[in-house]
């Protein structure tokens, strides 16, 4: 085996380069503290050879680290002509790396990757004077203006002067747009990422339909695309040619639904592998969005195999607190052994005024959820009696039951053979899991009568379940736990004491 100081100085020069590149910390911010540089120094500390190799390998110093303005300045020095990579996020002032950055981004033509994150107080013409000149080689830019959305920056006009024809990863995030032109695109964009702040401007300028489907036409290479809160609100053209976006296996989508099922109606998605989706309305028409879905998505046609439906408290930059409802589904793939993976997400706001029966009837329409086999509902909305019993009851392949935050009496009772000896309910049900469940539910000692009621259903089922957790729940204690082992010994019960 060589010898490490063996090696010709190209070989030892990668090899230094690679440990600074795993050494170094994976996000430069404007407060970070000298402290940090140590360990990404150490290599030009282990002798005179290991130091000049590293003072003269340009490359070993082009991906600026911001823990000192000095540093920075020596690192900009020792870069020399190579490709430059910036990540920097501002704070309050005073700011004590803008000198450094702005002559750094004073070198267009040697950038590769900008990453900004500004404050109220810095403007991007303030902190990069030529972001109207061209970047030649450029190919990830991420701007974010995520102050006080009172005060949200203006993109300025002409960013790049349009051209940017190496660009592959482009984001930007709480900035004001006046001109959808004012955006940067270029065919070589994989990753196309345009937030704005729904709220603050809910009444601002947003792009003409048939521009809008030709810029996305435009990026034939575009694998990920996310927009929120600047999809065309006015009416397509009409009759509009579907837009097929061969390549897009990711799309993330926040706004009205009535703008977002509009969209569906006028694009393919032939290769989409992950859609999520936020409504601003807590209740929609769900059909019509579906109908729309399965227009542009194939996948969307086929039935629903995984289905979870929960309840998050949502904290946003410029409203309180509030619960949303997360329904997330994996489609089924007859054909496939591939892993199961989530396919869609849709979020709706307000999530307590979204009715769960009304979703579960919709996604129940042919095929529908006749594949399904793994339910979780962790909603804060509650399921009906009806829903249990018409709908999910009669699943033929659900065999995993996930309920959280309470014990349903209309699943209990769904869950009881008939004594006319018709169909059983749920006849493929194999494991029921209740995860922080309150089995009292708000009245105090309720729970043992609702734990009666749910051992003389599980009792009287001619299939016995095989499994039955009970995980971090409320109300449920070795009284209760007993009685279940003793009169349902075939069953094998969980519980995390």
């Amino acid at each position: 085996m060589t010898h490490i100081n063996r090696l010709p100085n190209e070989i030892l020069a990668m090899i230094l380069v690679l440990a600074v590149t795993q050494g170094r910390p994976q996000a430069n911010c404007a407060s970070t503290t000298r402290g940090k540089m140590a360990p990404w120094l150490s290599v030009t500390h282990i002798c005179s050879r290991w130091r000049d190799i590293a003072l003269n390998r340009a490359t070993l110093w082009s991906d600026l680290s911001f823990s000192n303005p000095a540093f920075t300045q020596a690192m900009l020095v020792r870069s020399l002509e190579t490709p430059l990579s910036i990540s920097i996020k501002f704070k309050a002032p005073p700011h004590r790396f803008l000198d450094v950055l702005k002559k750094a981004l004073s070198h267009n033509h040697r950038l590769h990757s900008v990453d900004i994150q500004l404050s109220v107080h810095l403007t991007l013409q303030a902190v990069w004077e030529k972001c109207r000149s061209e970047a030649p080689n450029l190919k990830i830019l991420s701007l974010s203006s995520l102050g006080d959305p009172k005060f949200m920056h203006h993109l300025p006009e002409g960013l790049l002067e349009g051209k940017c024809p190496s660009l592959e990863h482009l984001s930007l995030d709480g900035f004001r747009l006046l001109d959808w032109q004012t955006i940067p695109l270029a065919p070589a964009l994989t990753h196309l990422c345009v937030k704005v702040n729904s709220d603050m401007y809910r009444h601002s300028w947003r792009p003409s339909p048939q521009p809008f489907l030709s810029c996305l036409v435009g990026m034939p290479l575009l694998r990920h695309l996310e927009v929120s809160g600047i999809l065309p609100s006015l009416p397509y053209p009409s009759p509009v040619p579907p837009h097929t976006l061969n390549h897009l296996e990711v799309l993330r989508l926040s706004d009205s639904k009535t703008w977002i099922i509009k969209l569906l109606k006028v694009i393919r998605l032939p290769r989409l592998k992950s859609f999520w989706i936020r409504f601003n309305e807590s209740s929609m028409d769900i059909d019509l969005f579906l109908t729309s879905l399965k227009t542009s998505w194939d996948l969307a046609q086929n039935g629903i195999q995984n289905l979870r439906l929960s309840t998050s408290i949502e904290h946003t930059r410029n409203r309180q607190s509030s619960h949303s409802n997360t329904l997330a589904v994996s489609f089924s793939r007859p054909d496939s052994t591939d892993p199961v993976t989530t396919d869609m997400v849709l979020i709706f706001s307000g999530g307590r005024n979204t009715s769960v029966e009304q979703l579960l009837r919709s996604f129940g329409l042919p095929p529908g959820l006749t594949p399904l086999h793994t339910l979780k509902l962790e909603s804060h909305s509650p399921v009906s009696d009806s829903a249990w019993t018409e709908i999910l009851s009669t699943l033929p392949y659900l065999r995993h039951i996930t309920l959280g935050r309470a014990l349903s009496q209309g699943f209990v009772d769904a869950l009881k053979s008939p004594p006319n000896g018709t169909s059983a309910p749920f006849p493929a049900l194999e494991e029921l899991v209740f995860d922080r469940v309150d089995f009292d539910d708000g009245q105090v000692g309720a729970s043992a009568g609702r734990i009666k009621r749910l051992i003389d259903a599980l009792s009287s089922r001619r299939e016995q379940i095989k499994a039955l957790t009970v995980n971090r729940c409320l109300n449920f204690a070795k009284g209760d736990f007993d009685p279940v082992k003793t009169q349902l010994p075939g069953l094998k019960v969980s519980w995390d004491v």
